[in-house]
């Protein structure tokens, strides 16, 4: 079932969502963020990879993913059609392990063609989520950092997993863009 915003605030308030926003901050022209109905609409940090030498062939059984990156911290960043770029959440979250959650693309983002895949986050996961962004449009786009870029669903579990996400697992705790491992 899902979490409505009394539970969320509840659980943020224990430590399940720095920085909490207990309210939708709207601005016209600029996607929201905050507490919501029924999720949390999460920010992005001023921080973003992207592709270099975009020429070269990448193998996803290279284990140094790292190299394929630039690193840049700006205000914002303009994605080009059919671009891609690598962010991180603003908010660092740390699911109980009762918990799981869903990261969904907002639809004020989705309808000027900057698409993100859902995200699932385990229960007992922490840390940054890493936001892949991709401009499906024919037209330059630039995001700002601290701007809402997805919401966050949460959902209550039955009962908690044999195998909740913990430090044995690759992600757990990560801070900035981490790449794919």
């Amino acid at each position: 079932m899902y979490l409505v915003d009394k539970e969320i605030a509840y659980l943020a308030k224990q430590g399940m969502l720095t920085p909490f926003v207990d309210y939708l901050v709207e601005s016209t022209g600029r996607p929201s963020y905050g507490l919501s109905s029924c999720g949390y609409d999460v920010r992005l940090a001023p921080e973003w990879k992207t592709f270099k030498n975009i020429d070269i062939v990448r193998d996803m059984s290279d284990t140094n993913k790292e190299a394929w990156f630039d690193y840049l911290e700006a205000p914002s960043y303009t994605i080009p059609p059919l671009g891609f770029v690598l962010a991180r959440t603003l908010e660092y979250v740390k699911l109980p392990t009762d918990v799981m959650a869903t990261l969904y693309c907002k639809s004020s983002l989705a309808r000027c063609g900057v698409v993100l895949p859902p995200t699932v986050i385990e229960p007992g996961w922490e840390g940054n989520i890493v936001v892949e962004i991709f401009n499906q449009s024919p037209v330059p786009i630039t995001i700002h950092a601290e701007d809402g870029i997805g919401q966050l669903l949460f959902s209550g579990l039955s009962t908690t997993p044999a195998r909740p996400y913990d430090s044995s697992r690759k992600y757990h705790k990560q801070t900035g863009i981490t790449v794919a491992k």
